[in-house]
């Protein structure tokens, strides 16, 4: 059953992809057939999705009672914040959509073909992972987390500006299941090339002591590669969207911040607490997932690393075997010409650097915010 696959056959993804088709998180791809299925359904159903999005977000700016209870709450230099924040998510909603079913379904097909190579080599195929801590069961635990931040966070804030609860849910929190759904994706993603180059390692370590050397590392360099190159494909697919979740958690760090001062001095003291409980719950949730995608990317580079540093062990005890010396120096060449990059498009690597630049800019940002807010109480005509 699909259901108990392990992450180390990429067909375990099947049935998670069929229920991100229904929000277009990715294409309606058929893994038995490797093909599109239904494209010109797809762009129609594109279409009322993108339409209703627009439509809902056009309602609810003019719901007069909606805005003036925000406005009120809110000074000018933290309401650009917010509607930066709010514009990046539906954009990031709206892309995702269009590249689901408007783009070129090429890289997909690619990626996908690249994991099955992969699979079929270190006979992956069909591998299933009976533990109860498996995918789904993952999945269905984050959902539920999910569910829970959400209901805290809609309660209060509900409460606090008596407003009906589907509004504020289908103003912002749309976009915000939405980033849920892509960011499993692609930590699935991640996760799955992890435990392929931990395969690697144990099959380079299990090939060394088995007949056949040569022709075996051969087939390992050709396993490298193809992985290597499965990597660059899934930046290519995902550099925007990462992009994206990147500016919406720095934001969202921002917005954190300023909702906790627009909080202490909104609120009674004893409603302060579950104002910042509902904020720090809705903040951190995908924080988490942000954060769990550098770690995961930063165990799978390190993971390629180690597969160059055991060849270049075996390399120092086979010296004297000149065609085992040759075979290890191709593997090696092959290993630093496809070293996994995970990369925003190509407009920065990943890596946990990325986290640290993001606090330390989320600080500045704001300090900055604060500071002009406090002015802005001091001078409201200026």
């Amino acid at each position: 059953m699909a259901l108990g696959l392990s992450v180390k056959d990429i067909n375990f993804l099947r049935p998670f992809t069929w229920y991100l088709n229904f929000f277009l998180v990715a294409p309606w791809y058929d893994f038995h057939k490797n093909s599109i299925y239904k494209p010109s359904l797809a762009k129609l159903y594109g279409i009322l999705l993108i339409f209703l999005k627009i439509s809902w977000m056009l309602y609810c700016m003019s719901q007069q009672t909606l805005l003036r209870n925000i406005s009120l709450n809110v000074l000018h230099v933290q309401s650009f914040i917010f509607t930066f924040a709010a514009v990046n998510s539906t954009f990031l909603l709206v892309f995702t959509i269009i590249k689901s079913s408007f783009g070129d379904t090429t890289n997909w097909k690619t990626l996908i073909t690249k994991l099955k190579f992969v699979d079929l080599k270190l006979q992956n195929t069909g591998r299933t992972d009976r533990t109860i801590k498996n995918f789904y069961y993952r999945v269905i635990l984050q959902h539920f987390l999910f569910v829970g931040a959400v209901t805290a966070h809609v309660l209060f804030w509900t409460q606090v500006f008596s407003i009906e609860i589907v509004k504020i849910c289908l103003v912002s929190l749309i976009d915000y299941y939405f980033q849920f759904l892509v960011m499993i994706l692609i930590n699935a993603y991640i996760e799955s090339f992890n435990s392929r180059y931990k395969d690697l390692n144990t099959k380079l370590m299990v090939t060394y002591k088995t007949d056949k050397l040569v022709k075996k590392l051969n087939d390992l360099a050709q396993e490298y590669r193809v992985l290597g190159e499965t990597v660059t494909v899934f930046s290519e697919l995902f550099g925007y969207q990462i992009i994206m979740i990147t500016i919406d958690r720095a934001l969202q760090c921002i917005q954190c911040f300023l909702m906790f001062h627009i909080a202490s001095k909104t609120f009674a003291e004893e409603d302060c607490f579950y104002a910042y409980l509902s904020i720090t719950l809705r903040t951190l949730f995908l924080g988490y997932f942000f954060l769990t995608m550098i770690v995961s990317i930063q165990e799978t580079i390190q993971q390629a690393k180690r597969f160059v540093d055991l060849c270049f062990q075996l390399q120092e005890q086979c010296h004297q075997d000149h065609k085992h010396v040759k075979a290890l120096s191709k593997l090696l060449k092959h290993a630093k010409n496809f070293q996994p990059e995970f990369t925003a498009h190509g407009f920065f690597n990943l890596n946990k650097h990325v986290v640290f630049g993001i606090i330390g800019n989320v600080a500045t940002y704001v300090i900055i915010t604060l500071q002009l807010s406090e002015s802005e109480q001091r001078f409201p005509g200026a």
